[in-house]
């Protein structure tokens, strides 16, 4: 099993009808070793992250401690569910053995996970036939599923609009 967590984020959404993105990135092929970095043409947005493994509670937590650890207000939810901090936009991730948080002026969306077999099970409810292009170039396998469902996972945080 490949257990290397992937992290993806959405910056700078042109606007909720054009799904283009003026900038998309992953930060790291896998995550050992791993140190939060965004290119300095992203210096509007911030970018936490730190090994946290556990329960679904314990994820939780370590991501609430991420954000103490950082000076970071707490985050308040919009209407929508969408969490904001103060007037910036925020996005917030657990998964793969790690936690994220990433900030800004503009919307934003973060989503760290790991390459397990979940998500060959799971595939068939966010793979469709415009991903074919990508799996025949990276390949069908763990590994692409996952830089899949995290791209797209970090798209949906930034517009807002959930999987």
């Amino acid at each position: 099993m490949n257990l290397a967590a992937k992290i993806a984020v959405a910056f700078w959404l042109i606007n909720k009808n054009n799904t283009g993105l003026q900038t998309f990135c992953f930060l790291a092929p896998s995550m050992p070793g791993f140190r939060p970095f965004i290119p300095t043409i992203l210096n509007d947005y911030k970018l936490i992250a730190k090994e946290s493994t556990g329960t679904l509670a314990q994820q939780r937590q370590g991501l609430t401690q991420l954000l103490v650890d950082a000076g970071w207000p707490a985050p308040t939810k919009e209407d929508s569910g969408r969490p904001r901090m103060g007037n910036a936009f925020c996005s917030l991730s657990h998964g793969g053995g790690w936690v994220a948080a990433v900030r800004g002026n503009r919307p934003v969306g973060v989503d760290v996970e790991g390459a397990t077999e979940r998500l060959n099970r799971a595939r068939r409810k966010f793979v469709g036939s415009a991903d074919q292009p990508i799996l025949n170039h990276f390949g069908d396998n763990l590994n692409t599923l996952c830089r899949l469902w995290t791209a797209k996972e970090a798209v949906f945080k930034a517009f807002g609009t959930g999987v």
